[in-house]
């Protein structure tokens, strides 16, 4: 068996060379509609490896994540921003303008949004960890537990110079 058959491979994320291993579960479709239509926007790398979280926060530890936002429009982030306490970024300063982060929820069996259980946010970190993501979770400046992001190896002034010259095509597709 080649590693490819196994589902393993090497990932180079943020400078790091991650051994990356999934089952064909954890590239499946979501149990959530609603979190399959938030991976639209996403980078392609980013929406997989958000699949990925999704599907094996299910798997593994048995818990329900729901995408909460993925993409975000300059304005949306400017409203967010204004509102206070929600974020530090302004538009153009969060990696959801760019596609490269995601936000997520722990859902109870009823349907309901689980926000406050820091025991449950620190597995679900571990396991975005895991994939290769940072993790809101140990923000010096904000606790932004439901957030996960990748800056695929690139400062945020390459991703705007991106945006700016109209090659970030996944997010113009997605709206």
């Amino acid at each position: 068996m080649t590693p490819g058959n196994l589902g393993i491979g090497l990932l180079l994320v943020g400078g790091a060379l991650i051994l990356s291993g999934s089952s064909s579960t954890d590239m499946g479709p979501l149990w959530d509609p609603v979190s399959e239509q938030r991976l639209k926007g996403l980078h392609p790398d980013v929406a997989k490896k958000v699949r990925q979280l999704v599907n094996r926060a299910e798997r593994k530890l048995g818990i329900r994540l729901r995408i909460t936002s993925g993409y975000r429009s300059w304005v949306e982030q400017n409203r967010l921003f204004d509102q206070g306490g929600l974020t530090n970024a302004r538009g153009g300063q969060s990696w959801h303008n760019y596609g490269l982060a995601a936000d997520v929820v722990p859902m109870t069996p009823s349907g309901q949004p689980v926000w406050n259980d820091v025991k449950l946010w620190n597995q679900i970190g571990k396991l975005g960890k895991q994939l290769g993501f940072k993790w809101g979770g140990e923000f010096k400046s904000i606790y932004d537990p439901g957030h996960f992001e990748m800056d695929l190896g690139k400062p945020m002034s390459y991703w705007l110079d991106q945006y700016g010259q109209g090659n970030l095509t996944y997010i113009l597709d997605a709206l």
